[in-house]
């Protein structure tokens, strides 16, 4: 439940902080979140937005103190009428400087976890049905048994990593870097996760909230 707080927050953050003014910089259109999954690069303009067959994308760069949620998504993801759309976050805590933050499993002991999620929506309708959701809380793998019996072992989980180049502790601060991840999704049955790689370049202004 906290990792999906978490991801509602963001998700409102994406499009509230995509409508924000800046007052010190004219040139906003190279402040960014360009992710890669699904083998399609998406270019997410932290502000302005811009216009696909997904929904209006938009990037984001929030701290809460040291705790980064930085990503992006379209706003079909939630929309009950629409396909195509997502909702991508990656949360990491303690984010002080430049340098290279890695973690594997979603540590979930932290009030602000490490956690990686990819929310999409593939076709119209409730969202229970019409979308998926993978993360990076565990790699579980499912087989089968000779009795018929579906027995789960635990995988590893892969390596999360996000390489902060440039930073700024201020509001309005630019922050710029490159992030991986494999999250993955559950599939209904007996059957292995599955992984999905997310790979991004960013460079964005800082929100503190």
């Amino acid at each position: 439940m906290k990792k999906l707080n978490l991801i509602a927050i963001f998700t409102f953050a994406i499009f509230s902080a995509g409508c924000k003014k800046d007052s010190g910089n004219n040139s906003l259109d190279e402040f960014s979140v360009d992710i890669t999954f699904d083998g399609v690069l998406r270019k997410c303009p932290q502000f302005g937005g811009a216009a696909s067959d997904e929904g209006t994308l938009l990037g984001t760069c929030v701290f809460y103190g040291d705790n980064l949620s930085i990503g992006c998504g379209s706003n079909n993801v939630y929309n009950t009428t629409a396909s195509n759309g997502f909702n991508f976050s990656f949360n990491v805590n303690n984010v002080t400087h430049t340098g290279i933050y890695s973690f594997r499993e979603e540590n979930t002991s932290l009030d602000f976890p490490n956690a990686t999620a990819l929310i999409q929506r593939f076709t119209t309708g409730s969202s229970a049905t019409a979308t998926t959701i993978s993360d990076n809380s565990k790699n579980l793998q499912k087989t089968t048994n000779a009795g018929g019996f579906c027995v789960s072992t635990n995988g590893i989980v892969g390596v999360q990593e996000i390489d902060i180049t440039r930073y700024s502790s201020e509001n309005g601060g630019i922050i710029e870097g490159t992030f991986y991840a494999t999250v993955y999704d559950k599939p209904s049955g007996c059957f292995s996760y599955i992984p999905k790689v997310v790979t991004a370049t960013f460079k964005v202004k800082r929100i503190n909230l």
